[in-house]
């Protein structure tokens, strides 16, 4: 390969209108167009053209539409349109050629050839970042099936990496990257536009802390009219997942389990308190207008029994802990402030859930388990796990591995997990059993 300023620098007198050596456009021969029009895209991405070396001429293929070879086509001679076009020139010295261009074999053979600095550069993907540690440095990307060129380019760069590259292409690789890399340090490359949440099971990987890294990348935006100011670098990439853990806690467990709600919001009140400012990435989740339901509740059981129930008590009064009034708007108490830790939409954003719960506790927990996944989905680059925290209210009696009839609470029966691959189901004794094993 050889890029268009480096051929115009070097043979700048050999190249020009009245140049006497042939030119011409490549007209694909059968059916062949796809592999033409690949090719030119592949030269584009480059900004460069592809060479062959003989004793006798050089042979320069590149780009028809591409700006940077506009210098080549200012002859008055018409072409016929097509992707590619051609030249003839003088023969170079095989030696002086070579420091300025790779043979065509070395360019195009994907896993074969190591990436130069320059082509990184142009690349613009930071491999200390996006390429995981360990032998295999597995790579999982998923790309859109109506962008190859970009995605064999990506393939390139991170196979002449030294990586093992799998791609969502290829049938059953996703199950096979998933299971066999779940406990070593991997990276997952997605498109912006790819559906990251119908990656089943994908939570399994990003509960691991570290292990599997995520992110998103896009082509940089290209100004044709002012190209000097436009960005150098192919693509950009973004960090999806870093860090930090959001427990959406269903109503069922606060009507039902109102004990061990509060040992959770306990729990990561007591974690919080320990992390400097700054430090506190995770985040608790509840149904809309959450303090009112919980003092609605608690005043409901206080005139039931005719004294104070310590459960309620203390429940409230966690919840007040985890949102106190300095984070409320004070113009509307049920608004909280972005400093919260606490998301709880304020009732009238979300009126269709008002009085849902009293009438339909089922179909309640199942439109805000919607809710919290589209949340999840707009919130990818600010946090890594995402739970919900839910215990259905009764199970059934199964057959156990040794024959012998037991009663069973099913984790996760509405099927939520493998509906979001993003996010995780667990019953509350789980989620307090992971907060202490988190220093």
């Amino acid at each position: 390969m050889v890029t268009a300023t480096d051929l115009q620098a070097f043979q700048a007198d050999l190249v020009g209108p009245e140049s006497a050596w042939p030119f011409g456009s490549v007209l694909p021969k059968g059916d062949s167009d796809a592999i033409t029009e690949g090719l030119a895209e592949f030269c584009k991405l480059h900004a460069a053209g592809m060479v062959a070396v003989d004793d006798r001429y050089t042979l320069l293929v590149y780009p028809s539409n591409a700006e940077e070879w506009r210098y080549l086509d200012a002859s008055t001679v018409s072409l016929p349109n097509t992707a590619l076009r051609f030249r003839i020139l003088p023969p170079i010295g095989e030696l002086d050629f070579q420091r300025r261009a790779q043979p065509v074999g070395a360019s195009l053979t994907v896993g074969h050839a190591e990436t130069t600095h320059d082509e990184r550069d142009l690349l613009g993907l930071n491999d200390s970042q996006l390429i995981p540690r360990g032998l295999d440095r597995p790579v999982f990307i998923c790309w859109p099936e109506d962008q190859p060129d970009e995605l064999q380019l990506l393939v390139y760069h991170f196979q002449s990496a030294k990586c093992k590259v799998y791609t969502a292409s290829t049938a059953g690789a996703w199950n096979f990257f998933r299971d066999k890399y779940s406990k070593s340090p991997s990276t997952i490359i997605c498109h912006p536009t790819t559906p990251v949440g119908e990656m089943t099971k994908l939570h399994r990987l990003l509960a691991k802390d570290g292990n599997t890294k995520v992110f998103a990348i896009s082509r940089r935006a290209w100004d044709q009219k002012s190209p000097e100011t436009s960005a150098k670098a192919i693509f950009q990439w973004e960090h999806l997942f870093p860090h930090g853990k959001v427990i959406f806690i269903t109503d069922d467990i606060f009507v039902y389990h109102p004990d061990q709600a509060a040992d959770i919001l306990d729990q990561f009140l007591k974690a919080n308190a320990t992390k400097p400012i700054g430090g506190e990435h995770d985040r608790i989740v509840a149904r809309p207008g959450i303090k009112a339901f919980l003092r609605t509740l608690t005043l409901q059981h206080t005139a039931d029994r005719g004294r104070e129930d310590p459960r309620w008590m203390r429940l409230y009064s966690k919840i007040c802990s985890l949102c106190p009034t300095d984070v409320e708007d004070s113009t509307n108490p049920s608004r909280l402030l972005p400093s919260s830790n606490l998301i709880s939409l304020p009732p009238e954003e979300l009126p269709s859930f008002e009085g849902l719960w009293e009438r339909d506790e089922a179909r309640a927990t199942e439109m805000l388990v919607n809710w919290f996944a589209g949340w999840s989905m707009a919130n990818l680059q600010s946090f890594r796990r995402f739970f919900v925290c839910y215990e259905p209210r009764g199970g059934e009696m199964v057959v156990d591995e040794h024959g012998r009839s037991v009663y069973r609470v099913p984790l996760d029966p509405h099927g939520w997990a493998e509906r979001y691959g993003n996010i995780g189901v667990a019953k509350p004794e789980e989620l307090l059993k992971r907060g202490k094993g988190k220093k």
